[in-house]
């Protein structure tokens, strides 16, 4: 629950900023089906997930080691290098501890601000049922459009974190790159998935290179 102002990444969030919502998205297989007539906006390049032990009792209690694995073995099950991504959507819920964790995870693996991170949660709220849907729909749009709307915010990032957040500026051409989606469970769990734009002519491993 959030006491005062929910924002991630924020030394002053006061935690989550509960939402209702409902979203809905169609998925469908990355072979040529015969006969189908949908086209693809979006690409599910790999999709990893990792559970904790939760020994830290609370919630989203996976630490940023945890974090950090899943997101690189969603990269590498891509058929990518870090580099290679264009952008971070984080889960990002404004609860001070998981966003710490997020941070550090993505300081790991980039460095100091290396990587554009965007999170929308500060607008939407914390929607526990879809939160992960709305962030896929909102990739897609970015990727179709190849430029990630800024987030808005009013609080002060907190700079010890090291996160380049993309917000309050002008939209983030992606030219071509990857998005890197990650989301965190209540029970410690987390999911990083690598997403392209689509279709792809000849299937995912075009993209893997083989």
């Amino acid at each position: 629950m959030s006491v005062g102002n929910s924002q991630p990444f924020s030394a002053q969030s006061g935690g989550m900023l509960p939402a209702d919502g409902a979203c809905a998205l169609l998925l469908e297989a990355g072979d040529e089906t015969p006969g189908a007539t949908t086209s693809s906006r979006m690409h599910i390049a790999s999709c990893v997930s990792y559970q904790s032990s939760g020994e830290a009792g609370g919630a989203m209690s996976a630490d940023f080691r945890g974090i950090a694995t899943t997101m690189e073995r969603a990269i590498e099950a891509a058929g990518l290098k870090p580099e290679d991504i264009a952008c971070v959507v984080p889960h990002a819920n404004g609860a001070l501890a998981s966003d710490k964790s997020e941070a550090m995870a993505i300081l790991k693996i980039w460095g100091k601000k290396g990587v554009p991170v965007v999170m929308y949660k500060a607008q939407t709220g914390y929607m526990s049922v879809c939160s992960g849907l709305l962030d896929l729909i909102v990739i897609s749009d970015a990727l179709e459009k190849q430029e990630v709307v800024s987030a808005q915010t009013q609080l002060p990032f907190d700079d010890t974190l090291q996160v380049d957040v993309h917000a309050n500026r002008n939209a983030l051409p992606l030219a071509g790159g990857p998005i890197l989606k990650t989301t965190l469970g209540l029970d410690g769990s987390v999911v990083a998935c690598v997403l392209t734009r689509g279709p792809l002519s000849g299937g995912l491993h075009e993209l893997r290179g083989s």
